[in-house]
This record gives C-alpha cells, structure tokens and sequence, in this order.
C-alpha cells in the first residue's frame, strides 16, 4: 500500500469516527488507559507475519479500540490517542500513556467505614474513594445500589474491560464498577440518585 493511500484510507476513518456520538467516558482519564492497555495486548507490535502491511496493522488498532468507543467507555480524543500511536509506529513498550495507570492512588485502602470525599467537584452525587483489586484506588459513585452488580472475588478479570473490581465496600462482596460511576473531577454534579432500601457502595443495608 503506497504512503498516499494509507494516508488516504486514515483521514477517511478518522472523518467517519467523528461520526460517532460522544461516548459517555472523557478524555484520557483512567477507563482511556484501561482501553489502551487492552488494545495494545490484543494488536502487539507490528509483525510482518501478522500483519501483511502497516494499513492493516493500523486498521487492528482502530478495530481493536472501536470497541471501546462504541460501547461509551472512552471518546474520541482517548481513540485517537490510542490509535495514533500505532499510526506512527511507536513500540508499545515507548507510546505514551493515554490516562493514569490508577484512577485515584490516594483511595487505597479506603473501606465502608472509612470512605473519604474524593476529586470535588465532580460529577458525582456521592463521590466516595474505594479500593481496587489491584492495590490501587478509584473515585466512585457512592450512591450506586450493590443489587445488580457483578461480584469480582478473583480481581478485575471478573469485570468487563474498562471497569474496575472494587474492594470492602458497603456491598461486602468484591463488585465491579464501571466507568459511568466515575467521578470525574471538575465537571458538574449528576442529579443524584434515587435512595434505595438495599446497600450502596458508601452506604450498609438499611
């Protein structure tokens, strides 16, 4: 495939992914990098015995981070940090990270009866810090009810991608919680949640 062509082929995904509506996750905030390492591990660097051509590798990735974009869990501006990495040949082991590896170190440890506030302001009604399974923390929607969401005893591998496995929260099981209760700072406050009679994440059964 000529340089032109390619060029040609990247300009016009690029015009179709503006297309897409604006996915519910923003910018390249923590669900951006959990997308990235996904993409990277599920395309690899480039391999002649992979890939017959730089197009095809390139179209891999987008293919690869689409879908992330379509299902919400990031943007376009986190698709196109993704994606034009791979474009312009960088290693995996050299892109730049496309978020923060943690959402929010400073939550580690945090438990249902030590919950702290967390990135205020933010889009949360009833922002709370949690911890994650993989040592590290997360601002979350304290006002989430537990009842319905899916229990991750071995880790963030129980969990779809983009979501993190959350530990000794008001649910008692280990949940997964996904990137539409992100709190993420500096954006306006959701209208909160409707009180529930069962458990949230910040609050016990009651």
């Amino acid at each position: 495939m000529s340089k032109r062509i390619f060029i040609i082929l990247f300009a016009m995904a690029c015009l179709c992914l503006s297309l897409v509506p604006q996915a519910m996750a923003g910018g390249l905030d923590y669900a951006c990098r959990k997308a990235q390492l996904s993409v990277q591990a599920t395309v690899g660097n480039e391999d002649p015995a992979i890939y017959k051509n730089h197009g095809a590798y390139v179209s891999a990735a987008a293919a690869a981070a689409n879908v992330f974009l379509y299902s919400g869990e990031i943007d376009l501006e986190c698709h196109s940090c993704i994606v034009s990495q791979f474009a312009r040949r960088i290693p995996i082991a050299q892109q730049t990270p496309c978020g923060p590896d943690a959402p929010n170190p400073e939550c580690t440890g945090a438990t249902c009866t030590t919950f702290l506030p967390c990135n205020a302001p933010n889009s949360c009604s009833s922002p709370v810090c949690v911890t994650t399974s993989d040592g590290l923390g997360a601002c979350v929607e304290g006002a989430t009810p537990c009842a319905g969401l899916t229990l991750c005893p071995n880790g963030a591998g129980d969990c779809p991608p983009g979501y993190i496995c959350a530990l000794q929260t008001c649910c008692g099981d280990p949940v997964c919680v996904g990137p539409d209760a992100f709190c993420r700072p500096g954006t306006a406050p959701l209208t909160p949640l409707q009180a529930t009679q069962g458990a949230t994440i910040a609050t016990p059964n009651r």
